[in-house]
């Protein structure tokens, strides 16, 4: 049953990695399994051999949730974008509750860092309204030229990475934001041709990704270590910022029924969901 669990929280995961605007780091909070997965990755040579069954199942779903992206989901996110949103924008709202509830100390009172919250919020919104002005352009091809534009496809590695491990951070955006939204885009959809064609580019581009996942997940769990309140308030203000993009341009129609009723639906599954692994978690405690 636990890796059932596991197997769906990748599935979303993986979904919420392709759809744009929405953060796979997010999905993972709220489903209760980014901390586990930070520990994993900062030191897998060791947790790999005790918690091998939870990235089996995880990344299992996450694969095959990223598959049907590509494919179903992509289809069904460009017919039905509002619907679509609106599914993901309950899974996020429905999940808030179990993070602010991460920010209770031993003593059952909550720590609230206002100025971490504040701080990642007006981050969180400001790259929204960057990205709504649309001041950065996308390169729709990239041709490595020398040492700079080899440094360059690094970088889009590592941004890749920030925005995929840090929650609240679209990877869409910052990649935008250096004009390599488009390359690593189609890097990720069609990765049998770009190995053929571009094997160097897409291994400098791997590694700049692994060594960008390996570093913030390093750096994440010594603040996680260090100040667990600090932690979540920030997450929250990073999330509550960056939700704006996904809120739909609803229209009074037909389509804005099946929104509504998406909505409640998939914020209902992801609170029950969330609390359920949240009330688990202080079983244990």
């Amino acid at each position: 049953m636990k890796n059932i669990k596991n197997f769906i929280a990748g599935l979303f995961i993986g979904v919420a990695l392709i759809i744009p605007g929405v953060i796979g780091g997010v999905i993972a909070i709220i489903l209760g399994v980014y901390e586990k997965l930070i520990h994993l990755i900062s030191d897998f040579k060791h947790q790999i051999k005790s918690d091998w069954k939870f990235f089996a199942s995880l990344i299992f779903g996450l694969l095959v949730g990223i598959y049907l992206s590509s494919n179903v989901i992509a289809e069904v996110y460009i017919k039905y974008e509002v619907i679509t949103k609106s599914v993901f924008l309950g899974l996020i709202i429905g999940g808030i509750p179990f993070i602010v509830k991460k920010l209770k100390n031993k003593q059952r009172k909550y720590d609230f860092n206002i100025y971490g919250f504040l701080g990642a919020l007006g981050i969180g919104i400001g790259l929204y309204f960057l990205h709504q002005a649309n001041i950065f352009q996308s390169n729709e091809t990239f041709t490595n030229k020398g040492l700079l534009d080899t440094g360059m496809l690094l970088l889009a590695g590592f941004t890749y990475a920030l925005g995929k491990i840090v929650p609240g951070i679209s990877s869409s955006f910052m990649l935008m934001a250096i004009g390599m939204y488009s390359y690593v885009i189609n890097i990720i959809a069609h990765p049998a041709t770009y190995l053929t064609h571009e094997f160097f580019n897409v291994a400098v581009f791997t590694f700049g990704f692994i060594f960008g996942i390996v570093l913030l997940s390093k750096i994440i769990l010594k603040l996680f270590n260090k100040d667990l309140a600090l932690s979540y308030s920030i997450i929250l203000g990073f999330i509550m910022g960056s939700t704006l993009i996904l809120i739909p341009n609803y229209q009074l129609n037909n389509e804005l029924f099946l929104s509504i009723l998406f909505f409640i639906t998939s914020f209902a599954i992801s609170y029950l969901f969330s609390n359920y692994k949240n009330a688990k978690i202080d079983s244990v405690i």
